[in-house]
């Protein structure tokens, strides 16, 4: 890095205290007026200093509503009235986490009517919503955002704004190696994602295809992780890990074998699947 560069403005700031203070602005900046740009034909910004009525109202929904999430409802309903916010919609797959938010809003508030979602796209059908606030988990914030963009709404997501998972991607596999016949010590392996595919076993046989047969091959239910990975029984139930940044992107659910369970100590095919992250976490929330 050259030692040339211009300083950076937070002057004497520390990088924690620069980035706090900027996030503080920006958060303030996207609760208010401040820089709205104009919606539904309006030809012409707000004036300064005009009475704001309903149709200078900014009508935001949610979607994911659990620990930061809750933390953006709470701030933008404190500043609601000054900032003429309606707080309309909330979307969450564990329907817990949608009904506390709902009644948080509605609580004290006899104008607050809030929809609730399982679905972000059911929300985003919502015309009169003109923003949203992304608070999911990770994976799911470009779909989330592009969706929200492409329906005409302001966005504000959380970071990342993306999180990639790509074929030929390096991975790290953990468990026990098929039980206890080596010993109870949980074991790493490494790998690649060779493919990300749709949920269907192939046919042993080509006589076993037929037309319904191939159309589940090519688009099955939902997509898994097809793993090029040593991974044995044992490790299924085991976490799949991003070896560059150590965060949890899949579940091994199964492990293809040859033959028996115990062959694959010898015999192992190599091939293994992963439930996305996503999808786990999604199915525990429901619990």
């Amino acid at each position: 890095m050259s030692n040339n560069e211009p300083k950076s403005s937070a002057g004497d700031q520390s990088r924690r205290a620069f980035i706090r203070t900027t996030a503080t602005a920006a958060a303030a900046v996207a609760s208010t007026n401040i820089f709205r740009t104009p919606v539904y034909g309006q030809n012409t910004a707000p004036s300064a200093g005009k009475v704001l009525g309903a149709n200078d109202r900014i009508v935001v929904g949610y979607i994911g509503v659990g620990g930061q999430g809750m933390a953006h409802v709470k701030q933008m309903k404190t500043h609601a009235s000054a900032n003429n916010v309606a707080q309309v919609a909330v979307c969450d797959v564990w329907e817990k986490r949608r009904n506390s938010s709902k009644a948080f809003i509605e609580k004290d508030s006899s104008n607050s009517q809030v929809e609730m979602f399982s679905d972000h796209r059911k929300l985003l059908e919502r015309k009169d919503i003109d923003a949203v606030v992304i608070a999911t988990h990770d994976i799911w914030h470009t779909k989330c955002a592009v969706d929200a963009m492409s329906a005409g709404k302001h966005v504000y997501v959380e970071k990342p704004c993306a999180h990639n998972i790509r074929e030929g991607q390096s991975i790290a596999v953990m468990g026990f190696p098929i039980g206890g016949v080596l010993g109870f010590k949980p074991v790493t392996h490494r790998g690649i994602i060779s493919a990300i595919t749709p949920i269907a076993l192939p046919m042993p046989a080509s006589r076993q295809l037929n037309e319904a047969t191939v159309q589940r091959l090519r688009t099955g239910t939902f997509d898994v992780y097809q793993l090029d990975a040593t991974a044995y029984p044992g490790n299924s139930g085991g976490p799949v890990l991003d070896v560059d940044t150590g965060a949890v992107i899949g579940v091994i659910s199964m492990v293809l074998i040859k033959g028996t369970k115990e062959s694959a100590l010898t015999n192992p095919s190599g091939i293994s699947y992963a439930m996305p992250s996503s999808y786990v976490e999604a199915l525990l929330k429901t619990r």
